[in-house]
């Protein structure tokens, strides 16, 4: 725990979570892992435009 100001204040990182499960998990993996897949698509969207940025700091209209 941190203190601040005469507080105690709980920390709010999760660094991992165990889940243990008792038959077919297979839909689950599969969620799992399209979510996955759209989080690496959405950093490598968010690292073009931040490149882009970064190129041209001005050019900042948002383009549909």
């Amino acid at each position: 725990m941190c203190l601040k100001k005469g507080r105690a204040m709980a920390r709010k990182q999760i660094k991992g979570i165990t889940i243990e499960m008792d038959g077919n998990t297979t839909k689950l993996g599969k969620a799992f892992e399209n979510v996955e897949k759209k989080s690496r698509e959405t950093t490598s969207a968010l690292r073009d435009i931040d490149k882009a940025l970064k190129f041209n700091p001005g050019n900042t209209e948002l383009v549909t």
